[in-house]
């Protein structure tokens, strides 16, 4: 008990070292380029110099970098990520609307890609050297060398447009009102091309290491 307690304190530790540098490596990658986020809010627009000087005041960028390292590091701990000037709105805010419909689409990639990778791998290994083992191998490299966003588009050109049977973008039907299963019917039927473009590489996944 000992050991494995050791065990789970040395990888905590460690993890939190990982997240510093992330931290790190992610407040100095966006300063290295020219210029800072102001000037990428005003770059197209005809602003007064005491605008800007407002604007650099407000996210911090007038002061020396340790201590706008440090006031990013404080803003991370307490949860607080910004303003999103062009919708308006804090970022926490913005992320957690969106939250649901992301673990919604995370959930129904991960159980395809695991159900449909597990039954291929299974399919494979009962069958190995035969015509059934040689397809779902080459099914699945295919599915995991295949990018995401071209599988996407495809999928969307060929069964949004050449055959109109499922719904090309959204998370429900626009204006429809469903309640109860419809509803949830609806929102799953909007749910099956970015299940597929998303879950196809990891299907691959789960099925060679089924297989072996």
């Amino acid at each position: 008990m000992s050991d494995r307690l050791s065990y789970v304190c040395k990888r905590l530790f460690r993890s939190i070292f990982v997240v510093l540098g992330i931290m790190v490596v992610a407040f100095f990658l966006v300063r290295l380029p020219p210029g800072d986020v102001v000037d990428f809010l005003t770059a197209d627009l005809p602003v007064d110099p005491e605008y800007v000087a407002a604007l650099r005041a407000r996210f911090g960028l007038d002061r020396p970098l340790l201590e706008q390292f440090l006031l990013y590091v404080r803003q991370l701990l307490l949860l607080d990520l910004g303003f999103s000037f062009r919708q308006q709105e804090p970022v926490l805010t913005l992320i957690l609307q969106r939250l649901p419909a992301t673990l919604l689409l995370g959930a129904s990639v991960l159980a395809f890609a695991l159900v449909t990778g597990v039954a291929l791998g299974i399919l494979a290994a009962s069958r190995v050297g035969r015509w059934p083992d040689t397809a779902v191998s080459t099914l699945a490299l295919l599915g995991y060398a295949t990018p995401n966003f071209w599988l996407g588009l495809m999928l969307v050109l060929v069964f949004a447009v050449w055959v109109p049977v499922l719904p090309p973008f959204g998370m429900s039907s626009i204006g429809a009102g469903y309640q109860g299963l419809r509803r949830v019917a609806d929102i799953g039927w909007h749910l099956v091309l970015p299940t597929l473009a998303l879950g196809t590489h990891y299907m691959g996944v789960f099925a060679r290491i089924t297989r072996a």
